[in-house]
């Protein structure tokens, strides 16, 4: 003989809806405080004050003595892991002059205020020196090559900046646009070639 048979769904009590909120504010209570002292450990790690700043400014960087230690230096660096510091003396690595700035995104030229305060901020990793870029010798290690920035108007504004920062080694560099390509920047002294490609979904790639 067989007999049918249907299940029943049993609705929530209230102490089973109580100690399902209860475990979940527990949950949620312990990574809050996982996070906080995640945080509180990496701003008491690197106090802002200008005795450290001085440490960190480019006439103090030192180089390793070979390129063997380079290399260690390079490998054993967390370049993310560090801090935004002011530093009132440091001087803007491009001007409003820049052939590649739009003309509405050029915020010196345009006269926004306060640009001085903006441009002194500096990215100080915590374990490791970080030198500013030399335009010169970025060139001369991309000579004859050619560099994609792949991204959306944030991937822009880097290559804007990268693209102005270069033309300070070579005065003679122009826009580049190309099929299919979005924008970039041409580099006749050193035939580097700097492209963008607008894609707000890298996964078009």
């Amino acid at each position: 003989m067989m007999h049918s048979m249907t299940s029943t769904k049993r609705p929530f009590t209230s102490t089973q809806f109580g100690c399902l909120a209860l475990s979940l504010l527990l949950l949620a209570s312990t990574f809050i405080y996982i996070y906080s002292s995640f945080l509180s450990g990496f701003s008491t790690k690197f106090p802002n004050n200008p005795q450290i700043l001085s440490k960190y400014r480019d006439s103090h960087f030192r180089q390793p003595s070979n390129a063997t230690n380079n290399k260690i230096h390079i490998l054993s660096c967390d370049y993310q892991r560090g801090k935004w510091v002011y530093d009132p003396d440091r001087v803007p690595r491009y001007g409003k002059d820049c052939p590649f700035h739009r003309s509405a995104w050029n915020c010196i030229k345009n006269g926004r205020e306060d640009m001085d305060r903006i441009n002194s901020w500096r990215w100080v990793p915590w374990d490791c020196n970080l030198p500013g870029i030399n335009p010169e010798d970025f060139l001369n290690l991309m000579k004859d090559r050619r560099i994609g920035f792949i991204g959306d108007s944030l991937n822009e504004n880097f290559l804007v900046a990268l693209l102005c920062t270069l033309h300070v080694a070579d005065r003679g560099a122009k826009k580049w646009k190309r099929k299919g390509a979005w924008r970039g920047g041409y580099f006749p002294k050193y035939n580097v070639t700097v492209g963008y490609h607008r894609a707000v979904l890298l996964a078009r790639y």
